[in-house]
């Protein structure tokens, strides 16, 4: 290793350079497509720095100006002075927390969001969240060093950078304003100056120790989590001086540990010493245990987790260590199983590690940050709501990527790790890519507006105006033809018709003529997450919608024909509905569909006709009772559109003395190959009329469709003659 270790740093250096710009390029547009105050406790996050940033002060915490002011204050006091000098005073105007949505969160982005150059908070809010990305970009690099020192490759540091600085959660952390990326770069802060002393055949220097207790005291004055780091930073130090001296040398052991734990502990003063001498000077407390009671009481739980409860939580637990962007949003379950899988490899690789005893003894390092710290973790789990979520191990987060890092590795020879290492890379961007698409991008879709010229071109179906200021451009079904069970996608082209004042829900119902419905969904536009007092007026923009057939209802003829109808109401108390302006119903139909049922009996006509139209339909019989004419029909094939139905009386003069034409009594777009169509036409039919003339025509155009006989000759006029007298 030593003589290629040269050669490697030679190309690993660039290379590492180049990784932190695409790590940069991808947290600037995770930044992006994640929409302000939408991270977890981003507001809150926010109150507490713009109070520094205003007052000059810490705020008081026996009077808070949002829970997150309880957290220790570094990563408050750095990030004020970034923002001091922006105008943030339309705070209110871009914060819109929503006490009727989940969690109070908006789930939409702000029209302000797009403007070049941004100004006032959204230009506050951006900088903060860079201030973030540097600390993840810094995080990374330790990761490799630490990685580096304590198992002398630099594949596998390679290896376990990649692993972190591409992980789309990694990457989603660093790209909002929370301390949780804080707290996780001042624990890869502490692992690479413990590491870097352990990885050493000498006892530490002083300076070592000092900048060790330095790095455990920027912990604790991050979050608390990162108490734990103090117990990570004396056992670097007790194991050094017991590699190095151990019982040979009892007294120099002890004069060692005494040395070196005294000078940390003034590295440890010097930084988070002062967070506590404040906090004990202010409010009696070190850890101000009473304020941060006080903000956690809300999500303590009632019953502290069992066991059993605490592992049925672990496949989320892991799966949130890559697959967890907050509120709802997850990955599709086959990115989970490999999520699962490569966990599973890494994992496997470790004991293996472990039975071979292949590990070197400063890994147990890793270890012991990962023990205290999961411990630390597991004690708020079991006590407080919302916390199944790997970001709250903080330290330890980068020690799993570490640890993965070192499992993976071992099933690679050692001659390959370089080439193994270098192939994960470009996959691991790739990932991070395609999280980005599948979680914000898609989760947090800004409307997209179609140009005049593709809103020209949009079908003409005559516009549906709601009372609640929406209009209803024109709209698609994706499936005519449906099953229980079945998904149809329904597209609706909307425009805003005025500023929209409410947050009003999308409506879709599958109903069939017995107003049963078979079928519904409601949710907030643009998959849920988007607010309608967000729209900009007079822009179209489409929205999909998926719609499943769940009902247990059993459809039978006549109600196998469904109405895909559209509407609005309020999201929040007294959530009233919509009303169409044109004529005051609470919906709109914008297509008729088909769930397959059970079909009646088929009925035989009276007298038997064989006579095609233009190959889509077949008039097998008619029967006269009283003043109704049933036509039997067939299928053939599918038709393109519906059709009218043309009956003429004849006298016998030859001359027409009647005529009824009507629309089949079933959508034809909707009749099956071979499915019969009963079509009763109610009529009065004049005295004189000795024959009948029956045709099929386009609505729209008047064309009549060709008709022909069994023996494929054709009909004159293209209208089949019945002879009643």
């Amino acid at each position: 290793m030593a003589e290629n270790r040269s050669t490697t740093l030679r190309f690993i250096k660039p290379l590492l350079a180049v990784l932190l710009v695409v790590f940069a390029a991808l947290s600037v547009a995770y930044n992006y497509y994640l929409p302000l105050f939408e991270a977890p406790d981003e507001g809150a996050h926010y109150i507490y720095v713009d109070t520094i940033a205003r007052t000059r002060a810490l705020p008081d915490l026996n009077r808070q100006a949002s829970h997150e002011v309880s957290q220790p204050p570094l990563y408050y006091i750095i990030g004020a002075p970034l923002i001091a000098w922006i105008d943030r005073s339309d705070f209110w105007d871009v914060y819109r927390p929503d006490p009727s949505l989940q969690n109070g969160i908006v789930y939409d982005h702000l029209p302000r969001e797009r403007d070049i150059p941004p100004t006032g908070v959204v230009l506050a809010l951006r900088v903060l969240r860079l201030y973030s990305a540097v600390l993840g970009a810094l995080t990374a690099l330790m990761v490799y060093a630490a990685v580096r020192n304590l198992s002398g490759r630099d594949d596998v540091a390679l290896l376990a950078f990649t692993l972190t600085a591409f992980d789309p959660k990694f990457i989603h952390m660093s790209s909002q304003f929370n301390n949780d990326i804080a707290v996780i770069f001042a624990g890869a802060l502490c692992l690479w100056v413990a590491s870097g002393m352990m990885a050493r055949d000498r006892l530490p220097s002083r300076k070592q120790a000092l900048a060790l207790g330095a790095a455990a005291g920027i912990a604790a004055a991050t979050k608390y989590s990162g108490l734990a780091m103090a117990a990570v930073a004396a056992y670097a130090i007790i194991w050094c001086v017991w590699r190095v001296a151990g019982v040979r040398s009892l007294r120099r052991s002890l004069a060692s540990l005494l040395k070196l734990g005294t000078t940390a502990a003034a590295g440890y003063a010097a930084t988070g010493g002062i967070l506590f001498l404040y906090n004990t000077m202010r409010y009696g407390d070190p850890l101000t245990t009473a304020q941060v009671d006080l903000s956690n009481g809300s999500g303590l739980r009632p019953v502290p987790l069992s066991l059993k409860e605490i592992i049925d939580r672990l496949p989320f637990i892991i799966k949130s260590f890559w697959g967890d962007f907050g509120h709802g949003i997850q990955f599709p379950p086959a990115v989970d199983t490999v999520i699962y899988a490569v966990a599973a490899v890494a994992i496997i690789g470790l004991v293996v590690l472990l039975a071979r005893r292949r590990i070197p003894p400063a890994m147990s390092l890793l270890a012991v940050s990962f023990g205290v710290t999961a411990a630390a973790y597991l004690v708020w789990l079991r006590s407080q709501v919302a916390t199944e979520n790997a970001r709250l191990l903080g330290p330890a987060f980068t020690v799993v990527t570490m640890a993965y890092a070192i499992g993976l590795m071992a099933w690679v020879p050692r001659r390959y790790g370089t080439v193994f290492s270098l192939l994960v890379v470009p996959i691991g961007i790739a990932g991070a890519v395609v999280g980005l698409n599948l979680s914000l991008i898609r989760g947090y879709p800004f409307p997209d507006y179609l140009s005049d010229s593709a809103s020209a071109a949009l079908p003409a179906q005559g516009a549906v105006h709601f009372d609640n200021g929406m209009e209803l451009v024109s709209a698609s079904v994706s499936r005519s033809r449906l099953a229980y069970g079945d998904t149809v996608n329904v597209s609706v082209y909307w425009r805003a018709t005025r500023p929209i004042t409410d947050v009003y829900r999308v409506i879709v119902d599958l109903r069939d003529a017995s107003e049963i419905s078979l079928g519904s969904m409601n949710e907030l536009p643009l998959n849920g997450r988007y607010a309608t007092t967000q729209l900009a007026p007079g822009r179209i923009f489409e929205d999909n919608y998926q719609v499943t057939v769940t009902s247990t209802h059993t459809v039978s003829a006549p109600e196998e024909l469904v109405r895909v109808l559209v509407g609005w109401f309020q999201h929040k108390p007294p959530y009233r509905v919509s009303r169409v302006l044109e004529n005051g119903a609470a919906n709109a139909q914008i297509d008729v569909i088909k769930v397959e049922g059970i079909r009646p009996p088929e009925v035989v006509p009276a007298v038997r006709l064989s006579s095609a139209f233009g190959n889509i339909l077949k008039l097998e019989g008619y029967q006269i009772t009283g003043d109704r004419l049933i036509l039997f029909w067939r299928g053939i094939s599918i038709a393109p559109r519906n059709y009218t139905v043309f009956v003429h009386f004849i006298d016998g003069n030859s001359k027409m003395v009647g005529q009824a034409d009507a629309p089949f009594n079933y959508p034809l777009t909707l009749l099956d190959p071979g499915q019969q169509l009963v079509d009763t036409h109610t009529i009065a039919m004049p005295a004189s009329a000795v024959r009948l003339e029956v045709g099929v025509y386009d609505p729209a155009t008047g064309e009549r469709l060709r008709a022909v006989r069994a023996d494929g000759t054709a009909w004159q006029d293209n209208a089949v003659l019945i002879a009643l007298k």
